[in-house]
């Protein structure tokens, strides 16, 4: 275990990310505050990316940590996993290995968290805007929000099946992590399980200013994507499970099985799984209650399914 010394633990997954790897990491040692250690994990990349880390470190020694496991390769989400398994720290924030970080992002996320903050016992995570730019950093979009048209406000209505806090743009505290740990095998990403267990157990709060540059490239491993509606998919189990409906709806159902504590969430969780329920029954449950809207359904396709097969 890493006990970090500073106050900020910044966690950064790496896999084949030599062309954008050495700008990133130099926006992080260019911030204002530098109250942070960086620890990095390498998922098994096959071209220079953990040499440049090695380069850093050796540079930096104070200020970059790589960390070593025998898991290999295994993927964004449970690299991100293995990170928070092996370094304690008062607050961590994840990031990308292809975005730039603005020199003010650290000591404006944690100005802001500090000023929402009424115990460090109460889990919490704070998140922001993020500029979307192009692999040469063209800003593309000078709004993230905004492209999404989505509500920043996060409640447990809204958020629930729909949360939008981007990973790269938060900061968390050790009672969420705490909380939190291990991120399911049912989680569709690291940072879509946090966020669902922060708005179910805890407080989210979002600060109205972008604090990176988002890059959008070919080789994203979870980019800006627009859905369509069911279109040609069948309702085979195979099409049902590999779908975006199903990979929300088994997530929502397990941070409900963990962590369903009121009322509200707890009728939600019996509702969703109540065995004679009918498909009609339970689309008119979510949509009367606020929890999802056409729109929701229409970018995650396969939700209806999901719930007529009771998978």
């Amino acid at each position: 275990m890493y006990k970090n010394k500073k106050k900020i633990a910044i966690l950064l997954s790496t896999y084949n990310g030599e062309k954008y790897i050495t700008e990133q990491l130099q926006s992080l040692l260019n911030q204002t505050l530098q109250a942070f250690t960086i620890y990095i994990r390498d998922d098994g990349s096959l071209d220079n990316t953990l040499k440049i880390c090695q380069h850093f470190q050796q540079l930096n020694p104070s200020k970059v940590v790589i960390t070593e496991d025998d898991d290999g390769n295994i993927g964004a989400k449970q690299s991100f996993n293995a990170l928070l398994c092996s370094v304690e720290s008062s607050y961590y924030m994840f990031c990308d290995q292809d975005d730039v970080w603005l020199s003010h992002k650290v000591s404006d996320s944690l100005e802001f968290f500090e000023s929402k903050l009424s115990s460090d016992n109460k889990p919490m995570l704070i998140y922001t805007d993020a500029m979307i730019v192009d692999s040469e950093l063209a800003v593309m979009h000078d709004s993230l929000i905004k492209y999404q048209g989505k509500n920043p406000n996060l409640t447990f209505k809204n958020s629930i099946f729909n949360g939008v806090a981007l990973g790269c743009t938060m900061l968390f505290n050790h009672a969420l992590k705490e909380i939190s740990y291990p991120i399911s095998e049912y989680a569709v990403m690291h940072d879509s399980w946090i966020t669902k267990v922060a708005i179910t157990v805890g407080e989210v709060y979002y600060l109205d200013i972008p604090t990176i540059h988002y890059r959008q490239h070919d080789n994203n491993v979870y980019g800006l994507k627009k859905s369509k509606f069911l279109g040609k998919l069948k309702f085979s189990r195979q099409a049902i499970m590999s779908s975006q409906g199903y990979l929300v709806y088994k997530e929502t159902l397990e941070v409900l099985d963990r962590f369903s504590y009121s009322e509200e969430q707890i009728e939600l969780k019996n509702t969703l799984t109540e065995p004679s329920s009918s498909l009609s029954f339970k689309l008119i449950y979510l949509i009367k209650h606020k929890y999802i809207n056409k729109f929701l359904l229409n970018n995650y396709k396969g939700l209806s399914l999901v719930l007529a097969k009771k998978i």
